[in-house]
C-alpha cells in the first residue's frame, strides 16, 4: 500500500468515526458512509457477459399506469449504489435479448410527428442510437430535435414500465454529426434492471426521506391511474378532439407530468424528476401556465424540498391573449413549454416534457391540442412575457 492510499484510508477513518461519535443523524451518517465507502473502494462497472442468461420482464410491465411510469422512472448504472450516482441499478448478471430491444424500440418509435424528416432510432446490441437527417440549421431542424426528444423520453418511459435499465451515453451538449448525412443526438445503454424501490421496479408514492414532499398551491398530483403507459403509447396523437374539458386537478396533473418531482434521488439529492435533466442543470427549461389571463410558472421546488406550485408573473397582454385564442379556437389554458439554454439539449428537454404532458393528457381523456412553435408563435407568446418558447399545448 502507498502512503497516497494510506492518508486516504486514514481520514476517510477518522471522518467515519468523527460522525459516530458527533451523533449524526443516521439518515445523513449512512448516505455520507456509502461515499466514502464507494470512494475509498468503488466498485467495478461491468456490463453482463454475452453468454449470460436473459433477462426476464416482469410480467405487471405491461399493465403499468402511466402516472405510475413517470412516477418510478430514473436512470441506472452498474455501481450497485444507489445513493452514490444513478437510482437506478443494472443487472449485470442478465442480458436484454434482441427481441426485447426491438420491442422497447418499437414501442418508443411509434411518438406522434410534427414533421415529416427522417427522426428514429437505431439499435444495435444494447445501445441505441437517436439519429435524424442533417438539415440545415433552423425551425424545422429545431423541431426534429424536440422529435428526437420525445423518443428519447419515450423510451425513458417504456423501460420504467417494463423495468429496464437505462442509461445516457452523450454526444455532447448538441449532438454530433454521423456519416451519410445524418445526425446522432444522443445514445441510451439498455439492459435489465433490479428493483430499485424496496423490493419492487415500481413505486406510487411521494418523495419522501430527508427532504419530503411539501404540499404546494397545486392539488397533489396522482402518481397511479388507470391507463397503462404501454397502450397509451401506441395510440397518442398531438391532438384529442373527443375528450373532456381540463380541469383545475388535470392541470396540476399535467405540470407534474412535465417535470414534477419523484420520490428517486441523483447523487443522493432528492432531484428526482419525471424528466432527466443534464447533470447537475435542473433549469435548461421551464413550463408555463397561461390562465384565467394571468402567466404562471410551474414550481417542484421550494423551502428547500420537492413541492407542486405555480407562481403568478404578471396579467397577459389581452390583445396577445386574443391572438393566441385564435391561434386555438376554443380552449382556454395553456401549457407552454420553453428553453433557458441555448444548446439543443434544451430542445430534448423540451421534448422529454412534451411526451410526458401528450401521453398523461391522453391517459386523463382531456381534450387537448399541441404544436410546436415557429416565429409567429414564438412572436404571439414573447408579447405574452414568455421568451424562447418552443412547445404549446392548449386545453
Amino acid at each position: 500500500m502507498n502512503r497516497r492510499i494510506f492518508i486516504q484510508i486514514l481520514v476517510g477513518l477518522v471522518g467515519l468515526l468523527t460522525l459516530i461519535f458527533l451523533g449524526t443523524e443516521s439518515s445523513l451518517r449512512n448516505r455520507i458512509i456509502g461515499k466514502l465507502k464507494y470512494k475509498l473502494m468503488p466498485p467495478a462497472e461491468e456490463a453482463p457477459a454475452k453468454e449470460a442468461p436473459p433477462y426476464i420482464l416482469p410480467a405487471e410491465g405491461q399493465t403499468v399506469s402511466v402516472e405510475k411510469a413517470l412516477n418510478s422512472r430514473c436512470t441506472s448504472d452498474y455501481t450497485g449504489n444507489q445513493q452514490y450516482h444513478h437510482w437506478g441499478m443494472f443487472d449485470n448478471t442478465k442480458r436484454l435479448t434482441k427481441e426485447q430491444m426491438n420491442q422497447i424500440v418499437a414501442l418508443a418509435g411509434q411518438i406522434p410527428r410534427f414533421t415529416e424528416e427522417r427522426v428514429e432510432i437505431i439499435a444495435k446490441d444494447n445501445i441505441i442510437s437517436f439519429v435524424m437527417e442533417d438539415v440545415p440549421p433552423g425551425i424545422q431542424r429545431d423541431w426534429m430535435m424536440v422529435e428526437s426528444g420525445m423518443q428519447q423520453q419515450a423510451v425513458g418511459l417504456v423501460c420504467a414500465a417494463l423495468g429496464v435499465g437505462m442509461v445516457f451515453r452523450n454526444l455532447g451538449m448538441d449532438g454530433k454529426a454521423l456519416d451519410n448525412n445524418l445526425f446522432g443526438t444522443v445514445r441510451e445503454e439498455l439492459n435489465g434492471m433490479k428493483p430499485s424501490y424496496e423490493g419492487s421496479y415500481w413505486h406510487s408514492g411521494e418523495p419522501s426521506g430527508r427532504k419530503p414532499w411539501i404540499k404546494g398551491n397545486l392539488p397533489d398530483p396522482s402518481r397511479d391511474g388507470r391507463m397503462p403507459l404501454i397502450s397509451a403509447l401506441k395510440i397518442l396523437n398531438i391532438d384529442n378532439k373527443g375528450g373532456q374539458k381540463a380541469t383545475s386537478e388535470h392541470v396540476g396533473q399535467l405540470l407534474w407530468a412535465a417535470r414534477g418531482r419523484t420520490p428517486h434521488l441523483y447523487k443522493s439529492k432528492p432531484w428526482g424528476m419525471t424528466i432527466p435533466f443534464w447533470s447537475d442543470r435542473v433549469e435548461t427549461s421551464c413550463a408555463y401556465l397561461i390562465q384565467q389571463q394571468t402567466l404562471y410558472k410551474y414550481e417542484n421546488w421550494g423551502q428547500g424540498r420537492p413541492t407542486h406550485s405555480i407562481t403568478p408573473m404578471g396579467g397577459t397582454n389581452q390583445e396577445a391573449l386574443h391572438r393566441l385564442q385564435r391561434i386555438f379556437p376554443q380552449k382556454e389554458k395553456f401549457i407552454i413549454l420553453s428553453r433557458n439554454d441555448r444548446h439543443a439539449r434544451a430542445y430534448w428537454e423540451i421534448g422529454y416534457q412534451l411526451i410526458n404532458i401528450l401521453v398523461q393528457a391522453y391517459a386523463l381523456d382531456i381534450e387537448y391540442r399541441t404544436l410546436l412553435c415557429d416565429n409567429e408563435r414564438q412572436k404571439v407568446l414573447k408579447d405574452l412575457q414568455v421568451n424562447d418558447s418552443i412547445a404549446v399545448m392548449a386545453i
